[in-house]
């Protein structure tokens, strides 16, 4: 660790006397945005920004070669990347529209193998990989869309991208976020209002159950995850003064509960 970090200090650095960093050394664009490792470790994902498009790249770790890469086209940006299994990854796209300054998100996914075959683009987001899982993946999408907003769902997909998707169970809300445990359970769903005002529903024996809403508590309480032995869920929360919990505070026992991925 002291090698790394030695290396690392002599890159930027260098070795004697360098010169001293500007403010422009500071605000120029990252050769990277973000990397990922491969659950084997022998490739990583790397996006890779550009003025018009954010690029995503598998690359071999063995040789530093470029394996595959995905491409969303001009305006065009790579969000996020899910490793779903040792050979194929998911990543998230946004697009910039107009004279908008920021891009939009969209509930667009796109796959590919290590190797760069077998791409695929289509609905939804991921909300879990389901890594102990080797064909499927959870995601979520607009089962209804209204004029301002997204009613979403959680369905089960094949990680190839092919076959029917399996619907597992709709949000309370719309415009709706979820989260799952380590066997793929869907338990949390939670939003924010017009008001940006937050609501957080458990799922319970395939009922959703109202356990904070900001309008009242006067906090927000967000998901995190859930104990490995699926008994407990973990939430972060605001408080009404000071800075926010640090301790993950202990939510609910959820044995018993919730629908399962294979209903």
């Amino acid at each position: 660790r002291q090698v790394i970090g030695l290396a690392a200090l002599l890159a930027v650095v260098g070795v004697g006397r360098a010169a001293v960093p500007t403010v422009a050394d500071f605000l120029k664009r990252a050769q990277y945005e973000s990397m990922s490792l491969w659950p084997g470790g022998d490739y990583l994902a790397a996006r890779v920004p550009f003025d018009d498009r954010t690029l995503l790249v598998i690359v071999r770790r063995s040789d530093m070669q470029t394996t595959a890469r995905l491409d969303p086209g001009e305006n065009g940006f790579v969000e996020s990347e899910f490793w779903v299994s040792d050979t194929r990854l998911f990543a998230s796209i946004s697009m910039k529209f107009g004279t908008l300054e920021q891009p939009y998100q969209l509930r667009n996914l796109q796959s590919v193998d290590v190797d760069g075959r077998h791409g695929r683009a289509f609905g939804g987001n991921v909300i879990d990989p389901l890594i102990d899982d080797p064909a499927h993946v959870l995601t979520s999408d607009c089962r209804k869309v209204t004029s301002q907003d997204c009613w979403t769902r959680v369905r089960k997909v094949r990680k190839d991208g092919l076959g029917e998707r399996v619907d597992i169970v709709d949000a309370p809300v719309p415009n709706a976020e979820f989260l799952a445990d380590r066997a793929g359970t869907v338990r949390f769903s939670w939003n924010w209002d017009n008001d940006d005002r937050q609501q957080v529903y458990l799922l319970r024996e395939g009922r959703w159950d109202l356990i904070n809403d900001e309008n009242t508590s006067g906090v927000e309480v967000t998901p995190i995850g859930a104990s490995y032995d699926r008994r407990f869920g973990f939430l972060w929360s605001e408080r009404k003064r000071g800075t926010d919990v640090e301790l993950i505070e202990l939510a609910d026992d959820l044995r018993g509960s919730c629908v399962s991925r294979q209903a």
